[in-house]
């Protein structure tokens, strides 16, 4: 079984390869700092769920009625009119897709001018969309 699964990975063309080995070890080293450190500390976690919060009650208040946000523990609860309407957890935050989308293009073999361009433009729109979705 292993011998075919190597015989059958060289054959792979070797950008295909390279995809590969990239993603695994960006899977390990970002599962080790992401698990180990950053999220028991919910680093960036608690700023993104907190923001979330905040424009998705903004966007709220723009198309419906007047809402606000309220930070508690590892969620974003959103309010209207006293009720709580929409809460929204560290893990809704979109985070994981941002990271995602990143490691997807840094596994790219492709320059790193376009690399950083559709970076600087994903990731942003990745929040806007997630906050239409929240709302």
């Amino acid at each position: 079984m292993y011998r075919k699964l190597k015989q059958d990975y060289l054959k792979l063309p070797h950008t295909v390869r390279l995809f590969i080995q990239r993603a695994l070890l960006f899977f390990v080293v970002w599962k080790m700092v992401y698990d180990g450190f950053l999220q028991p500390r919910r680093i960036p976690d608690g700023w993104l769920t907190k923001i979330t919060g905040e424009m998705t009650a903004w966007l709220v208040t723009i198309v419906y009625l007047p809402a606000h946000a309220f930070l508690s523990n590892e969620r974003s609860f959103i309010f209207m009119k006293g009720q709580k309407i929409i809460a929204i957890a560290d893990g809704c935050n979109a985070f994981d897709l941002m990271v995602t989308y990143a490691a997807f293009l840094f596994c790219l073999p492709t320059n790193w001018k376009r690399t950083t361009l559709f970076i600087l433009f994903g990731i942003p729109t990745i929040f806007l969309l997630n906050i239409i979705r929240s709302g």
